[in-house]
């Protein structure tokens, strides 16, 4: 019976030990959450944020984080959206990149990737390559999809065009214009070779005058 009295003892003493803990706890909690509204109602809401953000799912802190939230990005998230609605992905992701978690910040960031990476796409099926190489950088700054390789490829059809219509110069007998173009080729295919010959040509006419 003795003994039966001393556990009943101990486990009532370990109750009360966790619910003191839990008090303690709970008491913190209460603390670190006036502070984090304290902070909130005095315009500080960037530490806000980041107070609330620490106690998780403490009473409504994700509703207060929210709050101050709204109160720095509120205005600039509006102007992204009217960037996002007009049109102009790149400044629209910019602004929604720099929100991290806001709202949908990250979604919509996402989704002017999207639309970004499909004008390339546009632009490169409609021959437009200096165009496309130029979103497709802007694309490949941020690791989007295989916008790195594609950037690559319009390089080269741009290289090629350029080297056909150096050629097309050289059939003409235009030398000094092939010579130029051919230079700005920077040893792309024979240009080098190119530029000798038609530089051997001009050196011959010269002489020959």
């Amino acid at each position: 019976m003795m003994q039966e009295n001393k556990r009943a003892l101990g486990i009532l003493a370990l109750a009360v030990a966790l619910l003191i803990i839990v008090s303690g706890c709970d008491t913190a909690k209460k603390d670190e959450y006036d502070s984090a509204l304290l902070l909130l109602n005095n315009g500080f809401y960037v530490e806000a944020i980041a107070a609330f953000d620490k106690l998780g799912g403490y009473k409504d802190s994700a509703e207060k984080k929210l709050e101050a939230q709204d109160m720095v990005f509120g205005g600039d998230y509006a102007q992204a959206t009217i960037y996002f609605m007009n049109g102009t992905y790149e400044q629209a992701y910019e602004s929604f990149a720099s929100f991290g978690e806001y709202r949908d910040s990250a979604k919509k960031a996402e989704e002017c990737l999207s639309h970004i990476y499909e004008t390339a796409t546009s632009q490169y099926k409609a021959a437009n390559y200096e165009k496309a190489l130029e979103t497709y950088l802007w694309l490949a700054d941020r690791k989007y999809k295989d916008s790195p390789e594609m950037a690559d490829t319009c390089k080269t059809v741009i290289k090629e065009r350029a080297y056909e219509a150096a050629e097309v110069l050289m059939d003409e007998k235009k030398y000094e214009e092939a010579v130029i173009a051919f230079s700005a080729l920077n040893g792309y295919k024979d240009s080098e070779e190119k530029i000798s010959t038609a530089k051997t040509i001009l050196f011959n006419a010269a002489e020959k005058n």
